[in-house]
Parts: structure tokens; C-alpha cells; sequence
């Protein structure tokens, strides 16, 4: 398990940021720590949690990661590398703040956001703040895998972020 983690923060966490056009200030076993721009940050934070546990990241053709089978991911250094694996999963905090925010401000609401995320979820979600220039912070998360069932942790936020994401992305290309 620690080759796992140690493949994953050395070897894949700064691929994946660097391809949502983000910068890796840290990683170390499972913890990740990054600035994104603000629309793709829910992307990456997926693409991670797919990285992770050795999953193709869907949507993502370019990567530069190819899921060998479950739980090895090969990225052109001649062999594959282990990851955690899908019994394993991820807990995100994403904060999101005006560029002039402090940044010791944003990193402080994002360790709060993945505390909810693992606290109030339960493990294996995502929470994120949003960092008003008022002072005010909005917050929301769900699990990864809740369904529209699911009455305590929907979904449905999450796939109207991606449908959003998606339109922002369409619309910079006219």
C-alpha cells in the first residue's frame, strides 16, 4: 500500500493537475494539495479520485495515464504502476475564491471543506466552499457515488456542476 501511495503522489498527482492546467504544490501519499482555475477544478479533483483507485478518467482523452487493468496505470515510464486500487477512495475539499483572496485563506477553507467531505459525508465525497470577497462562505458536498436517490447527499448538484462546466467550456471555443 505505501508504493501505491508513493506511485500516486510522485508519479501521477502532478500529471493530472498539470493536465486541467493547474499547479501542484504538494503531494505526499494521498493528500493533494493544487491551485486550478475555477473551471476545472471539480474535473481534476474527479480525474484524481479515478487516478487513485486505477480508473479510466472518462471525458479525459488526453491524459497521458492508460489503466493497464484495475489498480495499475501506466504513463510511459516502461512499467505499470500500482495505485490504491478501487477499495480505496478519496475525500476532496475544494475552496474557490476571488484571485485576490489570500491564498493562506483559500488553503485553510479547502482543509475545512475536506474535513466535512470526510466527517459530515462520511468518507468518499466531496465538499466545497465557496469564499465570497464579502467574507461569507457557502458550502455544499455530496458523496461521489450518491445516486439521485439519495435523499441526504444528492448527486444531482454534482452533475449540474459538470453540465455548467461543460457549457463554459463550449462557449470559450466561440
Amino acid at each position: 500500500f505505501s508504493e501505491a501511495l508513493a506511485n500516486f503522489a510522485t508519479w501521477l498527482a502532478g500529471t493530472v493537475v498539470e493536465y486541467f492546467r493547474g499547479q501542484l504544490i504538494y503531494a505526499g501519499g494521498d493528500d493533494v494539495l493544487a491551485i486550478l482555475p475555477a473551471d476545472s477544478a471539480i474535473a481534476c479533483a474527479q480525474a484524481l479520485r479515478n487516478t487513485f483507485q486505477g480508473k479510466p478518467c472518462s471525458g479525459q482523452n488526453k491524459l497521458p495515464l492508460a489503466v493497464i487493468q484495475p489498480g495499475f496505470i501506466n504513463i510511459g515510464r516502461g512499467h505499470p504502476l500500482l495505485v490504491p486500487g478501487s477499495r480505496a477512495d478519496v475525500s476532496a475539499g475544494l475552496a474557490f475564491g476571488h484571485c485576490q483572496t489570500p491564498l493562506q485563506k483559500l488553503v485553510q477553507e479547502a482543509r475545512l471543506a475536506e474535513h466535512e467531505a470526510k466527517h459530515q459525508y462520511q468518507k468518499g465525497a466531496l465538499a466545497i466552499a465557496l469564499y465570497k470577497r464579502s467574507g461569507e462562505t457557502i458550502k455544499w458536498g455530496c458523496k461521489w457515488d450518491a445516486d439521485a436517490s439519495d435523499t441526504k447527499h444528492p448527486r444531482k448538484a454534482l452533475e449540474l456542476l459538470e453540465y455548467f462546466s461543460q457549457l463554459c467550456g463550449q462557449r470559450k471555443g466561440l
